[in-house]
């Protein structure tokens, strides 16, 4: 706001006197407090009507709202007091004393209490709501003139004009905790709403500064601006609006990139601004053209300009609306332990859509040396999720840290734990495999081997060194299936590893995920049971796998990457034992690990999946180069060339959407072939268009045929994705359990 001085009172005042619409449910309403006049006119910003006008003691100014709704607290500079005005009549219920020109006022998020710039006296009364009584008065800097809260409510903020500074309260000892620096003039302050930031409009320098919470530290300073007075914060914390007192503009700042990005004329002398619950409109209040300005904070443009709201209107404050239909569902990151100098991937998601102009999520991390993030990630209108990168910084022991996204006031919290480098290291369970037993060629063993009793050719990319071992040989040849095949004889062998514990030291050097099977055998029937967990190099436990009854020989398959260590641990029995070590597959390599089922983003597939690649069946198709996708067996049909309704898929280059299938009355298939040694996400889309109750059961094989994940569904006519983490080479098999057809309308990498 303005440095506030009283204004003539010689004006023609707009009063309603006895007749006063009360306020409906629900419906919030913009507060309005004219300097000259003494008199608060309440507004409806849906139509722009003017309900009528509340009289309060002389030279009304800075004014606020409960969360509740339920009060509006206003300051009377000319009178040295606060009003508090009942929203459910609209009526004046009490005038509380205060310092000398209150101009200005905040109430902390809880709503307890009530602090108030005493302008004149240079102190902040600290009011108790419940009781309606000034609990305290504190000392602060020279000519305050605003006053904001973190969202914990933990500390208090009050600018100081002349002084140049701001005094930072701990409202829990309501006491004056320390101060920092600002340019020159600071007036207006606002708090991001995930409170790591202040924003403070310094009236005489021309520019915006930001400070970051706690220390004061301005990080940024934002130029382009006329007089600032005023301004506010978006509930996303996306956007900044500043108030240009002498420009008769709005200055619009992008927290993303802390910069101006845009302005928006308004009427003569704007002294003040508010924004809706919903964070879609802003509204000005315009002293020398008694009007109120509104925003569309979606397109930064002025909508609308509500005359006659009083003389000379001076701030203005809003009722909270219902809440948004959105809200932070979560944020997860992904892998959750990764190495110096790596990138995790982040995910933020929303309960819905989010709506209009998208839903700017802010972001922070608990220590931005260990592990920086974006300030913040927009989710397009439209979707419920959005990624962002995750740089993981030097450190010398495995360091914990946390992730906070927020979003209209919620929070989520994820954890990432970053290792020193060179203890990177990932591990993802494939199967265990109890069919193969001793017939290890063909199936297991292409890229290297190390069969125990016989002899080991391990592949370049891989070293392998075994600690705390014994070796012991059953029979150094036998025709028993369960006998691991020798390399280059016909016969077999039946030899182990073994101890109460011991490990095997694996390091991938080649940067790629490669596939490990461990052949565990309990050849003299010892009833022998074990534990193996897979660590990175920090001991972070990536995998644990118990077995038992492995008489017959089991097969523990993982993909592997990175530096990891395989613990061999007793359980029960004599000892632990492990009888081979196979990299690569025999042509039958593919792995799959399901991920989730996602019944929420139904066709806004965009900026959700498919960033590698794609088939919109009906629409088109682009796979990524390191993936063959070959189907068999189906059909082709569209339900729909093109709709608007958001079941059907999004077409790739064009706004409208497609709903069509692949098809088969029995079963049909997928072979997806992955030739990069990666594992990558793939997502189907599951649509039963037509509302017809189809249920189909989606298995995922490898190339002999073992299933290595099945899922069913039913009930999916708003439609579902089944989303896989696969690597190597494996074919989905769609089939009918109900119902006229199977069906499968999208492909996404």
């Amino acid at each position: 706001m303005f440095l506030k001085k009283t204004l003539p009172l010689n004006l023609c005042l707009l009063f309603v006197s006895g007749v006063f619409l009360t306020t409906a449910s629900g419906q919030p309403y913009a507060y309005v407090s004219n300097v000259s006049g003494n008199v608060v006119t309440v507004v409806n910003p849906a139509n722009g009507g003017i309900l009528g006008s509340i009289r309060v003691p002389s030279g009304p100014t800075g004014l606020a709202v409960t969360p509740d709704g339920l009060f509006v607290y206003v300051a009377s500079q000319g009178a040295n007091s606060v009003s508090v005005i009942s929203t459910s009549n609209n009526s004046l219920v009490n005038t509380i004393n205060v310092g000398a020109t209150p101009v200005a006022l905040a109430i902390n998020p809880s709503g307890t209490q009530v602090y108030v710039v005493n302008q004149g006296s240079n102190q902040v009364s600290i009011i108790d709501v419940a009781s309606q009584t000034v609990l305290s008065t504190l000392p602060v800097g020279t000519k305050p003139a605003s006053v904001a809260f973190t969202p914990n409510g933990s500390r208090a903020f009050v600018t100081n004009f002349l002084g140049g500074n701001v005094t930072v309260i701990d409202t829990a000892s309501r006491s004056v905790s320390g101060n920092f620096a600002t340019l020159s003039g600071p007036n207006g302050i606002a708090v991001t709403p995930n409170g790591q930031f202040a924003y403070i409009a310094n009236q005489y320098s021309g520019a915006v500064t930001v400070h970051a919470i706690p220390s004061g530290t301005i990080v940024s300073t934002i130029n382009g601006f006329t007089s600032p007075t005023s301004l506010a914060i978006t509930p996303s914390g996306g956007r900044v609006l500043v108030v240009n007192g002498n420009g008769n503009s709005v200055g619009v700042i992008d927290t993303g990139v802390n910069g101006l990005i845009g302005t928006v004329g308004v009427g003569s002398l704007p002294t003040s601004v508010a924004i809706s619950t919903d964070g879609s409109r802003a509204y000005v209040t315009n002293e020398f053209a008694f009007t109120l300005s509104v925003i569309d904070t979606t397109t930064d443009a002025l909508v609308a300009t509500i005359p006659n709201v009083g003389v000379y209107p001076i701030a203005v404050a809003t009722q909270p609306g219902a809440p948004p239909a959105s809200v932070l569902n979560g944020i997860s990151v992904n892998p959750n332990v990764i190495a110096s100098g790596q990138t995790a991937t982040g995910t933020v998601t929303l309960s819905g859509p989010a709506g209009s102009g998208g839903a700017w999520i802010s972001l922070s991390s608990s220590d931005s040396s260990v592990a920086s993030i974006l300030g913040g990630v927009m989710i397009p209108q439209g979707l419920t999720s959005a990624t962002f990168p995750v740089i993981a910084g030097s450190v010398v022991n495995p360091t914990g840290v946390t992730l906070t996204a927020s979003y209209l006031g919620v929070y989520q919290t994820a954890t990432l734990t970053v290792n020193p480098p060179g203890s990177s290291g990932t591990a993802a369970f494939i199967a265990l495999d109890s069919g193969t037993q001793g017939n290890w060629k063909g199936v297991y063993g292409t890229d290297g081997y190390n069969v125990l009793g016989d002899s080991a050719a391990y592949p370049a990319y891989a070293s392998v060194t075994p600690a705390g071992q014994f070796f012991w040989t059953w029979t150094s040849s036998t025709n028993d299936v369960r006998a691991l095949q020798k390399v280059a004889a016909s016969d077999r062998v039946a030899a182990t590893w073994y101890s109460s514990s011991f490990i095997v030291d694996v390091n991938i050097n080649d940067g790629k995920a490669h596939q490990v099977a461990l052949y565990l055998l309990d050849w003299d029937s010892q009833g022998r049971a074990e534990t193996i967990d897979v660590l990175n190099v920090a001991g972070a436990v990536l995998d644990t796998r118990s077995i038992s009854g492995f008489s017959s020989g089991q097969y523990l398959v993982w993909n592997i990457s990175g530096h990891v260590t395989f613990r061999v641990t007793l359980r029960s029995g004599v000892n632990a034992v492990l009888s081979g070590i196979f990299f690569g597959g025999g042509g039958a390599t593919g792995m799959a690990s399901f991920v989730k089922t996602d019944t929420a983003t139904m066709g806004n597939w965009k900026g959700t999946y498919g960033t590698d690649g794609y088939n919109v069946l009906g629409d088109s198709a682009a796979y990524p180069a390191y993936a063959s996708v070959t189907p068999a067996g189906q059909l082709f049909w569209t339900w729909a060339s093109s709709t608007n309704d958001v079941r059907a898929l999004q077409k790739a280059a064009a706004s409208n959407r497609v709903a069509a299938t692949w098809y088969s009355s029995s079963s049909f298939t997928v072979d997806v072939n992955i030739s990069d040694g990666k594992t990558h996400q793939i997502a189907l889309y599951f649509l039963d268009w037509d509302w017809q109750g189809r249920a189909q059961s989606v298995a995922v094989l490898n190339p002999t045929g073992t299933v290595l994940d099945t899922r069913s569904l039913s009930g999916f006519s708003n439609g579902q994705y089944l989303v896989w983490n696969i690597s190597g080479h494996v074919t989905f098999r769609v089939t009918l359990t109900s119902g006229v057809n199977s069906v499968l309308s999208g492909i996404f990498f």
